[in-house]
């Protein structure tokens, strides 16, 4: 069982009435959960059974326009279904996957500024962005943040609205590519503190392996895939829970649960009903309650700059072994934790999670999951101590 924050915000996310749903909430009672077209006797069920979950709701809608006054139009059809629900859903997301590339992601911004100005003033929480898996795009070289400008578009929706809503999925073959299912933590850091005040939430998660060739609306999910075994998703969602726990105001929807009996039969290769549910059911249940979307409350504004007291500049050959000795100890785990994985694990080895900084002892260690599909490792660490020689590796039976 999971020990660590983090497990019961990693919840799900339904399509239908489906009872097998309403009794893994009841008993695991998950901090979040998020309903698609919701229907109100299902969703009366799904509150009735945890009334501290968090419950967002989306309607789908694939023909909107990337306007502002449609986002005020969409706006007011939630309002209007949030009102037949007897406001049970407080948390509405905006545009579903709607837009790619810097032209139409501005539009995309400004329907949803629109579309949280709309909800937010009549007393409901807007989740704004819904970007796809992926999306902004990376340009430039590797890990690098060119990209932030389309994000940038994004802060005058982010600034009204009570939260940020975006997917991430695991490749099938690309299980250790960290760029889909980790990348939050890619930009994360270039977020200015407001926005990392607001609330998250990765509305999917998953396995997803694109269209299929003969329908471009039809998606290989994880049942489509011989080595996802039990095992290997159980570790996939066990390790994006532990990097959860280091980010306290995010949670995620695993897609998706509740496909019976009104869902398009196309997204059955997804459905989490079954093992993945049970195992879910067992995590939440034995941990401790958690809730996720409070209202945000504004920070303090910051005190006032101290003058600094100037500092005379290093001579220059300290300044030259002080740079090269930072280039030495440097993040390094693309290259040092494969190599060393691979080297245990063979060449199947793929990575569970994103590297976990941790401080003990005055130390600053590094951490991170890896599996080969039957055994899962762990390698461990110190900051800067890349070399195969100094990665120690803990195998967990």
């Amino acid at each position: 069982m999971m020990s660590f924050a983090g497990i019961k915000r990693l919840g799900a996310q339904g399509l239908g009435p489906d009872d097998r749903v309403v009794k893994a909430v009841e008993r695991g009672k998950p901090a979040v959960f998020k309903v698609v077209n919701p229907d109100q006797g299902w969703l009366e069920k799904l509150h009735q059974a945890s009334p501290n979950t968090a419950l967002i709701g989306r309607i789908v809608d694939n023909t909107l326009q990337l306007t502002p006054q449609a986002g005020r139009d969409f706006a007011e059809r939630v309002i209007q279904k949030a009102k037949e629900l007897g406001d049970v859903v407080k948390w509405w997301e905006g545009s579903n996957e709607a837009a790619k590339g810097k032209e139409a992601i501005k539009r995309l911004c400004e329907f949803e500024q629109a579309f949280a100005e709309r909800l937010q003033s009549a007393g409901y929480h807007a989740l704004v962005g819904g970007f796809s898996t992926g999306t902004p795009e990376i340009v430039g070289p590797e890990n690098q943040c060119p990209w932030m400008e389309e994000w940038e578009l994004l802060y005058p929706a982010m600034k009204v609205a009570h939260g940020v809503h975006f997917h991430e999925y695991w490749e099938p073959h690309k299980l250790d590519d960290t760029w889909n299912a980790y990348r939050f933590e890619k930009w994360w850091p270039a977020l200015p503190e407001w926005a990392r005040n607001k609330w998250w939430l990765v509305s999917e998660l998953g396995v997803d392996g694109g269209p299929r060739q003969n329908d471009p609306d039809d998606h290989y999910g994880w049942r489509d895939y011989d080595h996802i075994t039990a095992a290997v998703y159980k570790h996939l969602l066990w390790g994006y829970a532990q990097t959860m726990a280091n980010y306290p105001r995010l949670a995620a929807a695993v897609y998706i649960a509740g496909l019976e009996p009104v869902a398009n039969p196309k997204w059955k290769a997804f459905d989490i009903c079954g093992w993945v549910l049970s195992y879910l059911k067992q995590e939440w249940a034995a941990a401790p309650a958690e809730t996720w979307g409070s209202p945000v409350e504004a920070p303090p504004p910051p005190p006032p700059p101290e003058e600094p007291e100037p500092v005379a500049p290093p001579p220059w050959d300290e300044a030259t072994q002080e740079a090269w000795q930072s280039v030495i100890v440097s993040h390094d785990p693309r290259f040092a934790f494969p190599k060393k994985a691979k080297a245990v694990l063979g060449s199947s080895a793929f990575a569970l999670s994103g590297e976990t900084y941790f401080e003990l002892g005055g130390t600053t260690w590094v951490r991170q999951l890896w599996s080969d599909g039957q055994q899962v490792t762990m390698l461990l660490t110190i900051q800067g101590q890349w070399k195969p020689d100094q990665i120690k590796v803990v195998l967990f039976s």
